[in-house]
């Protein structure tokens, strides 16, 4: 989505894990019960104030990056950046 200073992003990922010729598990590598969905979205308030936001994980789903650690669940971050930037 693009107006004048305001963007919006939406990533997917999914992650398959299993040799399919044995059905098992691979070692080390990422494991998930589905996809992730991550959102990030811009806004160009004046043109030297951006506020930013982002939401990692808006399923939470469980996945583990390496096996036995697993990750955090739904997480979100704001901010505003203040100053000449390229946004």
């Amino acid at each position: 989505m693009g107006t004048a200073g305001t963007s919006l992003r939406a990533y997917y990922t999914l992650t398959d894990s299993k040799d399919h010729a044995s059905d098992e598990q691979l070692l080390r590598r990422p494991r998930q019960s589905g996809g992730i969905v991550n959102v990030a979205a811009n806004w160009k308030v004046t043109p030297n104030i951006h506020l930013f936001g982002r939401i990692d994980n808006l399923l939470n789903a469980e996945y583990e990056e390496i096996l036995g650690y697993g990750t955090m669940g739904i997480t979100g971050y704001i901010g505003v950046k203040i100053g000449n930037s390229g946004y």
